[in-house]
């Protein structure tokens, strides 16, 4: 990923590669970087294992962020966006973020 300077206002952006799903709750509960941000928007293949997607639905909730497929989203905007272990990444999803860009990989993105 190239982040030129002076170009974006923002953080370059993070990439965590977790086991699991339950393993990125445990990390976003207890990472300063994910303390007090409350605009937040999560995006997920809409094809993803709905086991997975269930649990990832709760800790939004929890934590009062949006979650939706990534091919739902067109035309709203968050502070911080998460892509969470998406194999194919359209613009769409990049373009959603103000601030903050975090990618979540676990073993099954290929």
């Amino acid at each position: 990923f190239i982040h030129s300077e002076g170009i974006f206002n923002g953080e370059k952006p993070l990439w965590l590669e977790v086991p699991d799903v339950k393993d990125f709750i445990k990390f976003s509960n207890i990472d300063n970087r994910f303390k007090n941000v409350t605009d937040v928007i999560v995006l997920y293949s809409p094809n993803y294992d709905i086991y997975t997607i269930h649990s990832l639905r709760r800790h939004c909730l929890d934590k009062n962020w949006r979650l939706y497929p990534a091919n739902s989203v067109m035309g709203s905007e968050a502070s911080t966006v998460i892509i969470f272990d998406m194999v194919d990444i359209k613009f769409e999803a990049l373009s959603r973020a103000v601030h903050n860009l975090i990618f979540v990989t676990t073993p099954s993105t290929k």
